[in-house]
């Protein structure tokens, strides 16, 4: 929690979150349940997404995608939110 927060906060972001006290198997209209959106087992999740374009990343010589995004700040600074507000 303290990690996404800090993500949050980094990328001046106003959201709110909370935690939840119990597991729902039914989540309330209100809320959207992306609890099994990635998922290793999920076969229909795409590994890349072609919509993220290359950015400079602080090592190796290619470009490598999907890693986090605590990867997208560190890399692209100040510039991070700009990045997500660009993609398709």
């Amino acid at each position: 929690m303290d990690l996404l927060t800090l993500c949050l906060k980094w990328l001046r972001l106003d959201v709110q979150i909370q935690e939840s006290l119990a597991y729902d198997k039914i989540t309330p209209t209100d809320t959207i349940d992306l609890r099994n959106v990635i998922s290793a087992k999920n076969k229909g999740f795409k590994t890349v997404d072609p919509h993220f374009k290359p950015y400079t990343q602080v090592f190796g010589n290619t470009f490598v995608n999907n890693l986090s995004i605590i990867d997208l700040i560190f890399c692209t600074g100040p510039q991070a939110l700009t990045y997500l507000q660009e993609v398709e």
